[in-house]
């Protein structure tokens, strides 16, 4: 998605990997301020899934455009984990594991895009008795905003796998920042 600014590059081709960095950040934010008033937090997370499941499909698209078809879904995970992964954050993921049942984990123990979340940018978060519902989760101001910065990214995994015939649901688990899981479920792939 982003690649460093080198000498000899052709103009306008390519963007600093910061901008991308900060664009996310403010782009989560924004969604995160705009979508506040309407209370429930669904939408909110609903509107950057969905942001990035298009540029994940787009991504993939373009990626994949003169390559062959995957033979499984294994062999699609891989190329996620090294190819799609370094195209957007620069290196590949750290680790890939899968019950061979259609369950899968990408780990990545610095996940560049959690690098510069702060406790001093976040939302103070409510605790499950001080809002007398029981599904929201006492998490603390940092890990409960860290979490929205992953909703994005969740949504570019999904629409790459979208844009290869693959349904799953993409669930971000947040780590010790700037670490972070991604666990996915494969609900159907294309024939």
């Amino acid at each position: 998605m982003a690649r460093v600014l080198t000498p000899g590059q052709p103009p306008g081709t390519q963007v600093a990997d910061t901008c991308v960095e900060l664009l996310h950040l403010e782009m989560v934010d924004y969604v995160l301020h705009c979508k506040a008033h309407e209370g429930a937090k669904e939408p909110i997370y609903l509107t950057l899934e969905n942001m990035g499941f298009e540029v994940g499909h787009r991504l993939m698209e373009r990626l994949t455009r003169n390559r062959s078809c995957f033979p499984d879904t294994l062999e699609l995970m891989k190329f996620l984990c090294k190819e799609f992964w370094t195209e957007c954050f620069r290196k590949s993921v750290d680790s890939l594991m899968t019950n061979k049942k259609g369950i899968f984990q990408f780990r990545d123990s610095n996940f560049r895009w959690l690098r510069r979340v702060s406790p001093s940018t976040v939302f103070p978060a409510i605790s499950a008795r001080a809002s007398g519902s029981g599904d929201v989760a006492m998490l603390t101001p940092h890990v409960r905003s860290a979490a929205d910065y992953l909703i994005f990214p969740a949504g570019l995994i999904r629409g790459a796998l979208y844009a290869m015939g693959v349904q799953a649901v993409v669930e971000p688990i947040l780590g010790t920042l700037p670490e972070c899981t991604f666990h996915i479920t494969v609900k159907s792939s294309a024939p």
